[in-house]
């Protein structure tokens, strides 16, 4: 990996753009924020530049239905606990009839 300094003579890190311009595309920006930006990843075509905002929005939702569905099985879990207790509190309270 090459070591970029910026104009002002400091160090820099590599960021990922997200925007629909230059999605996933690496650039190299100034740590001291002074403004720099150096692309480190070349040019996308424009065939990927299309999907892949598509694909990201598909990715964003999947996760964010992943998230509902781990909190509904959180709720379901708690939900088969208590009807496992009644259940069992309904077949104590029936033996206890069919004893007495």
């Amino acid at each position: 990996m090459v070591n970029v300094l910026c104009s002002c003579g400091s160090a820099t890190s590599i960021r990922t753009s997200w925007t629909s311009a230059n999605p996933g595309r690496r650039f190299h920006c100034c740590v001291a924020e002074c403004g720099f930006v150096s692309w480190s990843d070349p040019p996308m075509c424009p065939r990927a530049k299309s999907v892949i905002p598509g694909l990201l929005v598909s990715l964003n939702k999947s996760q964010e239905f992943g998230a509902t569905m781990v909190v509904e099985n959180i709720g379901m879990g708690m939900q088969n606990k208590r009807l496992k207790m009644i259940l069992f509190l309904s077949w104590c309270m029936f033996i206890t009839y069919l004893l007495f």
